[in-house]
């Protein structure tokens, strides 16, 4: 059975997904401003055990994705990063063949989580089975 790669991506209707110096967090205080009523997790998908970032994503979401213990969490970069967690690698070869061959092994769902760039590939190379959107979660 193969497992779904799904992605989430923060962007702008003009594109943008970070400012000048790379930060999201004016576009995510937008989002936050202007969820419906009830949504209280709009990024994370259910049934994952792997996340996959990029630099960038990693550099901005650093802390989250260190207390993320249980999920094996891969950020794509071509230069090494320092301070790792133990449930973190990183990655510098070819991200298609690593998505592919992570599809292919036993586990849950694949999350992709990042920036324009990664998830270009992935769309060129035809690999996204879901978009994550908004749903309600009421308590």
């Amino acid at each position: 059975m193969t497992r779904n790669l799904i992605i989430s991506v923060l962007v702008s209707l003009d594109g943008y997904i970070a400012d000048e110096q790379g930060s999201v967090l004016a576009l995510e205080r937008f989002y936050r401003d202007h969820l419906p009523a009830g949504v209280v997790d709009w990024r994370v998908p259910p049934d994952f055990d792997t996340v996959l970032v990029g630099k960038n994503t990693y550099k901005c979401y650093y802390h989250s994705l260190l207390n993320m213990t249980q999920k094996e969490v891969i950020v794509f970069s071509h230069t090494p990063l320092a301070g790792l967690g133990a449930n973190m690698r990183c990655f510098s070869g070819d991200e298609i063949s690593l998505i592919t061959q992570l599809r292919a092994n036993e586990g849950k769902n694949i999350w992709l989580f990042g920036g324009g760039d990664l998830i270009d590939q992935v769309v060129c190379g035809d690999l996204i089975d879901q978009i994550s959107h908004l749903a309600p979660q009421f308590d």
